[in-house]
């Protein structure tokens, strides 16, 4: 069995970037349209997990045995963090497996001499460029990769049920924050 494919409803489209730019195949509403049909059409048929915030749509995927995750919250790091544990989600970005946020398409990695349209000032910082093949954006690893990690470490974090210790000392409250596949108890 390959890793995890994914549909995400248009309640979480910042995970979307962000499961792509950790390598995850995900498909949004951008590309099967915002109809719940849709989604769990393409769920069904190309054996994606369907990853929801409502709750309606979470009930019609488990009710037509659709693998179905439903997330509640909007905190991106409490949302990666808990589709780490249930879904094996890497909380690490491997430039080889990283996919296009706009699109989903792979990046290649190109010497930054071979790219063309970027800041000068990117290039000379910066010996690759990394290329979406299908859109043509141009991506790097800029002063927001280590934003992105950092955020990574914390998800890391909570993952394993450790402390933040930068705070106060005491666990955070994660909010409600909850991830099922309907068999919870």
């Amino acid at each position: 069995m390959g890793e995890a494919a994914f549909v995400v409803d248009a309640m979480l489209g910042k995970l979307v970037k962000w499961l792509r730019i950790l390598g995850c195949d995900v498909l949004s509403v951008s590309e099967v349209g915002n109809i719940d049909e849709n989604l769990l059409e393409v769920a069904r048929s190309e054996d994606r997990i369907l990853i929801t915030g409502d709750q309606s749509l979470f009930q019609m995927a488990w009710k037509r045995r659709i693998r179905v995750r439903y997330i509640t919250g909007t905190n991106v790091t409490d949302a990666l963090a808990l589709l780490s544990k249930a879904e094996s989600v890497p909380l690490r970005i491997d430039l080889s497996k990283t996919r296009c946020p706009d699109c989903n398409a792979k990046l290649i990695e190109l010497p930054s001499d071979k790219v063309s349209g970027v800041p000068k000032d990117v290039l000379r910082k910066h010996l690759w460029i990394y290329l979406c093949e299908n859109c043509n954006k141009t991506y790097w690893l800029g002063s927001h990769y280590l934003k992105m990690l950092r955020t990574l470490i914390e998800a890391k974090r909570k993952r394993d049920g450790k402390v933040n210790h930068l705070n106060s000392g005491k666990p955070e409250k994660s909010g409600p924050m909850k991830i099922s596949d309907g068999f919870d108890s």
